[in-house]
């Protein structure tokens, strides 16, 4: 697995690789050319990047932020899921954690997305960063992804915002 942005919380570039046993058990016996594992580039190791990524690690673990994430998107999702039965658009309101997604649909009985240029999606979110909060059109989706520090409040700012934009929007 591949990861970055996260690790320095975006403040200098890093990312990391993680493999299994099995797979570093492959490079490790391996006695020819063909098995090496090529790393070591200019900024590999990089001492700020790594420092940033450790301090960011140390905050994670102290605000235990996993906790959070899993505390509030419960709560958020909980807050959402109205909007299936409310709004004639939304067919599906999911999610796990803070990721979560608003399905937009032509037809809730069959579930049938929106067209791709319908520019539905666009329209709610411009009119939920108005109302104050950030959210991703993403096709016939808007994708919810807010930071792993967010509070109650903060997830009441995004439902609110995202209300007044279906109201405005979904017409």
């Amino acid at each position: 697995m591949v990861f970055a942005k996260a690790l320095t919380a975006g403040y200098v570039p890093l990312s990391a690789t993680v493999l299994n046993q099995r797979i570093e058990a492959a490079y490790l016996d391996n006695r020819d050319a063909r098995g090496l594992l090529m790393t070591g580039f200019t900024y590999g190791g990089h001492p700020l990047a790594c420092a940033a990524g450790l301090a960011v690690l140390d905050i994670v673990e102290q605000e235990n932020l996993p906790a959070n994430a899993a505390h509030q998107g419960e709560y958020l999702l909980d807050q959402l899921l109205p909007f299936e039965s409310r709004f004639r658009s939304v067919g599906n309101v999911r999610g796990k954690g803070l990721m979560l997604a608003l399905d937009l649909v032509e037809d809730k009985a069959s579930k049938r997305s929106l067209a791709p240029d319908n520019g539905l999606a666009f329209r709610i979110a411009e009119a939920a960063r108005d109302a104050g909060a950030v959210v991703r059109p993403v096709g016939p989706k808007l994708v919810l992804a807010p930071p792993l520090t967010i509070d109650k409040a903060g997830c009441d700012t995004l439902v609110m915002a995202l209300q007044m934009a279906f109201e405005k929007e979904d017409r």
